[in-house]
């Protein structure tokens, strides 16, 4: 029969603890680091000069920006970790004109690991 001291025993919980920890900590400390989203725009209708796109997050936090329309334009976000989680889906949303963030077109995504490039198509159908 083993008998352990209170000592023993407090010491053998205390390097459990502290090797789940090595474990668990640098996965999450992974998942909540901020990353960049580039949003590559295809098939942009000629005409507007400006184009709204919006990113929505999975808790309801949301970025948006206005970007000149022109050959290729693109849309660069740097996202909260926290906010924006990997293994989480995000939506972009994306429109021209005066209800352009009333009525934007939207699609989701799913965020991998690290940063990303996704290409919007217009129109969003």
């Amino acid at each position: 029969m083993i008998i352990m001291t209170m000592q023993t025993k407090i010491t053998i919980l205390v390097a459990l603890i502290s090797a789940s920890l090595m474990l668990v900590i640098p996965i999450v400390a992974h998942a909540l680091v901020d990353w960049n989203l580039t949003i590559n725009l295809k098939n942009v209708p000629f005409g507007p000069d400006r184009i709204y796109v919006q990113v929505r997050g999975p808790f309801g936090n949301n970025y948006y920006q206005w970007i000149q329309n022109g050959v290729n334009p693109s849309a660069n976000f740097i996202l909260s970790g926290i906010e924006f989680p990997e293994g989480s889906f995000y939506r972009v949303c994306v429109g021209t004109g005066v209800l352009a963030e009333v009525v934007p077109s939207c699609t989701q995504f799913y965020h991998n690991i690290g940063d990303e490039s996704v290409n919007f198509t217009w129109p969003n159908q």
